[in-house]
């Protein structure tokens, strides 16, 4: 078992790595919502999700989705360049992506051409029967329901037509834009495609079957590629699991339902593929501030544990502090009901802060006397550089990872002396769990 002076450096030099870990983590973070890089992250990859790298398809028009924009910061002020989300929950995506395709599918549904065509016959048969039986009430009649089901199917055959020349017009627009900046042309591209939605919904409810809809969709406007072979493949797989169901209404619902679930999954594993992008580029980001803030500081790990090694005080100080971070951190995720690591870290940072703040903490290049201090030999420069990069290497593991190492330490340390030692400056009352 370790020594309890031992214990104290490796608690002290934990101590340190902790406190640098959360300022490099807050310059990271301020660095990445200033650049939005979450929000960034996440378009990119719903792009490539969908096929759509020049944003003028189904991405663009998921984006211009109302469930979509109103989770975007200023979705309620036009006059404001809108800030794309920094996460979108799968019950979002899905539900849009389904509306879009059922909505606009239905206009490309061949269903309203032989609709027409049927009615016609039915026009025929009915006008023929008139002639073969002039004066007959009942047939007259027939044939007057005949004309008005053949009207009313050619005005949804209209209809759909001009949906089709709605979304060939927003699809112009979109791609007559200057890129995914052109906010004003998007904008235009997506106050049309909402015209055209609307009115494909119209159609989608007189469709019995919406899951048609949505695979006419996919196979007329989706263009080839892996986005198209995947939602063909999942219109598949539904009717698979929906074979079962007979009712007619009940089967319509249960097939969205599951087609709906089935893109939550689809999209749910492209996200966690998005979440490795991003957090490469975090690890990049932190090693890069952990250079600047470890050096500026003059972080040197092997200086620290010589300090500490010599200073009895200093030691117990640190250790000391270090167990107030602890019992704030774990106790402020205790009492979290939502996201205990996200408040347990707050609480971390403030304490930390606090407690850094009573300490005479080793860092800086200034001596007592305010002159710079050089390590002379090249030896001692060798050390250092070494010292630094060790402190570097450590704080790009993230505050996340020394504090749960620093509370094992701190654990361990109140957890009793070991026989033989005697530590004045151990805790008078174990860490709560």
């Amino acid at each position: 078992m370790l020594g309890s002076g031992s214990l104290e450096i490796a608690i002290g030099i934990v101590f340190v790595y902790l406190m640098l870990s959360l300022i490099c983590t807050s310059i990271m973070e301020a660095i990445s919502s200033l650049m939005n890089k979450r929000g960034k992250t996440l378009f990119e990859g719903i792009k490539n999700l969908l096929n759509d790298p020049s944003f003028t398809g189904l991405a663009q028009q998921i984006y211009s989705h109302g469930l979509v924009s109103s989770i975007s910061q200023f979705a309620s002020d036009p006059n404001k360049q809108n800030r794309w989300p920094s996460y979108m929950p799968s019950k979002i995506l899905s539900s849009a992506l389904v509306d879009i395709l059922s909505s606009t599918g239905a206009a490309l549904n061949p269903c309203w051409n032989l609709l027409v065509n049927e009615r016609q016959k039915a026009l025929a048969q009915a006008q023929g029967a008139v002639a073969a039986t002039p004066g007959n009430a009942g047939l007259i009649a027939a044939a007057s329901e005949a004309q008005v089901a053949l009207a009313d199917a050619q005005a949804m055959q209209a209809a759909a037509t001009n949906v089709i020349n709605q979304l060939e017009q927003a699809a112009k627009t979109a791609n007559d834009a200057k890129g995914p900046g052109d906010f004003q042309s998007l904008g235009i591209a997506a106050k049309q495609f909402a015209v055209a939605l609307d009115a494909g919904r119209s159609l989608a409810a007189q469709c019995p079957d919406p899951l048609e809809n949505i695979e006419a969709a996919i196979k007329q406007r989706v263009p080839d590629g892996h986005t198209k072979d995947s939602l063909l493949l999942l219109v598949m797989k539904t009717r698979q699991e929906t074979a079962a169901v007979k009712d007619a209404a009940g089967s319509a619902a249960r097939r969205i339902e599951a087609f709906q679930a089935s893109v939550d999954q689809w999209y749910n594993d492209a996200m966690d593929r998005v979440t490795g992008w991003y957090k490469r580029w975090t690890q990049i980001v932190l090693v890069a501030v952990s250079l600047f803030v470890v050096v500026g500081a003059n972080a040197d790990t092997i200086m620290l544990a010589k300090l500490l090694m010599h200073n009895d005080a200093l030691r117990a100080s640190m250790a000391g502090a270090a167990v107030q971070v602890v019992e704030a951190g774990q106790s402020a995720a205790a009492k979290s009901a939502s996201d205990a690591a996200a408040a347990g870290l707050t609480v971390v940072r403030a304490t930390a802060a606090k407690e850094a703040g009573e300490i005479d903490l080793p860092l800086g290049w200034l001596d007592t006397n305010g002159n710079f201090s050089n390590p002379g030999t090249i030896g001692n420069w060798v050390s250092k550089i070494l010292g630094l990069v060790i402190t570097i290497a450590a704080v790009s593991l993230g505050a996340p990872f020394w504090f749960d190492t620093l509370s094992k330490f701190v654990n361990l340390r109140g957890a009793g002396t070991p026989p033989g030692q005697q530590n004045k400056s151990a805790p008078q009352t174990k860490l709560s769990k």
